[in-house]
């Protein structure tokens, strides 16, 4: 549906709504902004491929958002090379996956609400080593919180992580979890 290579540009209250296709596409070393605006499928039947891509250097950032309704095997937010994703007080819901990180992509969801995925809240499709989450004070439910095992070295959790009702793959999830200067892990 958008394509953006330039910027910066500004979406405030606008419902940036697709079937079939991504929704918006921020390449290079674009940069957009969204503000208080729905962004992704029409609805359950009629959903975008994915919301909200992220490739090359690009920046995408967004407050009091809804990406909704991504594809059977697709991704709310998707995020590769060097590109850097901030999300606050935002819901993810409905897709097959609520983001994917790749390459060395950097994702911070704050105060954010994650939910209705069919498949997992998080993945990488590549190479997701050296890729960063950081998750303040979010909330994420669902079965599984990590889809594969190709996944960040560090979670970075800021102040507050809720999980709730995860299986499986949480039971295996091992991960070091930064809160200040204390450092702790996991048991998987």
């Amino acid at each position: 549906l958008l394509l953006v290579s330039g910027g910066p540009w500004l979406f405030d209250q606008c419902d940036l709504l697709s079937a079939v296709c991504t929704t918006i596409k921020v390449l290079s070393e674009a940069s957009v902004e969204a503000r208080n605006s729905s962004i992704g499928g029409l609805d359950e039947e009629h959903r975008a491929a994915d919301a909200v891509q992220v490739l090359g250097e690009a920046r995408f950032s967004g407050a009091r958002c809804h990406l909704r309704f991504a594809g059977e095997y697709s991704r709310l937010l998707r995020a590769y090379d060097s590109a850097f994703v901030h999300l606050r007080e935002s819901t993810l819901r409905h897709g097959a996956m609520a983001a994917s990180l790749d390459d060395l992509s950097h994702v911070r969801l704050e105060e954010c609400d994650l939910s209705h995925f069919s498949v997992a809240a998080f993945n990488t499709q590549f190479n997701g080593k050296a890729a960063r989450l950081d998750l303040v004070r979010t909330n994420v439910t669902g079965r599984y919180l990590w889809f594969n095992q190709d996944r960040p070295v560090v979670l970075d959790k800021g102040s507050n992580l809720h999980v709730q009702h995860l299986e499986g793959a949480w039971q295996h999830f091992s991960v070091r979890i930064r809160d200040n200067l204390n450092v702790h892990r996991q048991a998987s």
